[in-house]
């Protein structure tokens, strides 16, 4: 028997693929939709639930206000709120709250909020609260309060600037008596000459009396308008709709920050996940090894109890066609090597190896090969359920001396293919498939059939499965999405090389994520059960076409053989 040495393939830096991130989050989807709906529900129970706000605005309009001279005899404001800002920092002043509480009757002014119009000298109040009619008032008193304080403020400044103004003219007129007396007292002989320069002082003291006097006119006037400082612009009125809360606006919000959550969540599971979901992911994991094909799930599968034969049973569905897929790869492996003895074997337990040899099997025998399924799994055989038949005698029978070969070999209702069921269960699986016996059966059958496909443990779990490995031409790997971890097909592949298996590649089995490319209906009417017409014509002519639809699978299998026999 040949023995191929296997060359390890180098390991394949994975770089990032758009694919793979768009996989991930079609593989938790619903991860994805629960994360937003739960979000989503949060957010509206929070809007259901919370008490509706009313806000209300009044509008205040500002002007600026005269000027007066003070006793500097400089020009300055009386109103020293000039723009919006210092307008609004008048308004949220301690004494404007003071007297806001004070009009309100409560302990503490309530809290508002002030908004400057940018076109205009003008600046919006509003307040909020539960009650309608209380956001209202309070913004009502705000701007009430604000307008009499400035006016107030106002009044005071100007009446302070015109007592100021009034004492400086009063100083003035006392030294205009007194230079007027002292000319009034001056002797005839110096007349002239100290008239003339208490001339020029009266004069000068004249001229500030006169400005001051037109400051006192202009600060009188001030008084008079000093309503026009600030006015109420539009008062606030009871509002009828509330401003919150925004039920429709947090639904949004809920539903977005949902979805990003939800996205945040996918790559941590999937991240945190050490299982194997895709192709991508058993070749990475297997450092580049190739996957020879993917085995889409059968939902009959779910029921680890019941043994489902799809190549044989449903020959048209998805999943008997990735076994004919399967079965051409193998072929095109054996154009470079003798493969006569293969081992199919999993890192676990319960990945499928045992449907996959058994669906395997019936491929290779409908494409017209001899096959022969041996049950190679001394401690849980499972194999001879698929076939309906006994599991003793068989490959234990032989190796013990108890049977020949050719009494323990079972017809199947697959044509062309043959079963070597497990046998009696050993003391000591290892160490009779480790034997020269073992050796010698598993040569004989590859002199006798045209591939010998061979049922093992699984590979962590026992060492079987590499002792096994000795005497078989190539080692499959069968892996099962979604349950298979990344470590164990890492470590299940490393064990096999220390023993220099043969490995071929992997298969994928129950691969929904790469199904939908299997899923094409590409089959005969007679298969899918599609009536053609409702004529009798047209009945006639399904007739027909049901026969040779009948008949394709056998033909596409002949077509498979050609093309081999052609390369």
């Amino acid at each position: 028997m040949t023995t191929t040495t296997h060359t390890s393939t180098p390991d394949l830096a994975p770089g990032f693929d758009i694919r793979h991130y768009v996989a991930i989050l079609r593989r938790r989807r619903l991860l994805i939709v629960i994360t937003a709906l739960v979000i989503l529900a949060g957010a509206l129970v929070i809007s259901v639930t919370e008490t509706p706000s009313y806000s209300a605005s009044a509008e205040i309009v500002f002007t600026p206000t005269p000027s007066a001279l003070t006793e500097n005899s400089s020009i300055e404001s009386i109103n020293p709120a000039r723009d919006v800002e210092t307008q609004i920092e008048v308004l949220t002043s301690s004494p404007v709250r003071s007297e806001v509480a004070r009009a309100l009757k409560v302990v503490t002014a309530p809290t508002i909020t002030a908004t400057a119009n940018p076109n205009a000298n003008a600046f919006d109040v509003t307040a909020s609260s539960t009650d309608p009619v209380q956001a209202a008032r309070i913004a009502n008193a705000y701007a009430n309060t604000y307008i009499s304080f400035t006016k107030n403020q106002t009044v005071n400044d100007l009446l302070d600037a015109e007592q100021a103004i009034q004492g400086r003219i009063t100083d003035l007129q006392q030294q205009i008596n007194t230079i007027t007396a002292q000319i009034n007292s001056t002797p005839p002989a110096s007349l002239a000459s100290t008239q003339a320069n208490l001339s020029l002082q009266l004069n000068a003291l004249l001229d500030q009396q006169s400005a001051l006097k037109q400051q006192l006119d202009q600060s009188q006037l001030g008084s008079a308008l000093a309503n026009t400082g600030a006015q109420l612009g539009s008062p606030a009125s009871i509002p009828t709709t509330p401003t919150s809360p925004h039920t429709v606006t947090n639904a949004l919000s809920g539903v977005l920050a949902g979805l990003f959550v939800g996205v945040l969540l996918a790559f941590l599971v999937d991240k945190i996940d050490d299982s194997i979901k895709t192709r991508e992911d058993a070749e990475r994991a297997a450092f580049g090894l190739q996957a020879l094909g993917l085995v889409p799930a059968i939902p009959r599968w779910k029921d680890k109890d019941k043994v489902v034969l799809a190549s044989l049973g449903t020959p048209a569905s998805p999943a008997a066609e990735s076994f004919r897929s399967l079965r051409t790869a193998i072929q095109f492996l054996t154009l470079d090597r003798s493969l006569h003895v293969v081992q199919v074997t999993s890192p676990g337990s319960s990945e499928g190896k045992t449907s996959v040899v058994a669906n395997l099997a019936v491929a290779f025998g409908r494409d017209g090969s001899r096959v022969c399924a041996v049950d190679g799994d001394l401690r849980r055989p499972r194999l001879h359920q698929f076939f309906d038949c006994p599991a003793e005698p068989g490959f234990t029978s032989v190796t013990t001396g108890q049977a020949p070969l050719s009494q323990v070999m079972q017809a199947t209702s697959s044509s062309n293919v043959s079963l070597l069921s497990s046998g009696p269960a050993p003391a000591n699986p290892s160490e009779v498939l480790g034997s020269s016996r073992a050796a010698g059966v598993l040569a004989s059958l590859a002199g006798q059939f045209d591939i010998v496909l061979v049922d093992s443990a699984p590979v962590l779990p026992v060492t079987d499965a590499t002792v096994l490995a000795r005497h078989a031409d190539g080692v499959i790997v069968v892996v099962d999405a979604g349950h298979t971890k990344r470590r164990a097909l890492t470590r299940a592949l490393e064990v096999l090389r220390q023993v220099d298996a043969p490995i071929l590649g992997l298969i994928v089995n129950r691969g929904n994520e790469e199904a939908r490319y299997l899923a094409y209906d590409y089959r005969t009417p007679s298969e899918t059960g599609k009536k053609a017409g409702k004529s009798a014509g047209k009945s006639k002519a399904d007739g027909k076409s049901k026969s040779a639809g009948q008949a394709n699978p056998t033909k596409r299998d002949d077509k498979l053989e050609a093309d081999k026999a052609s390369v």
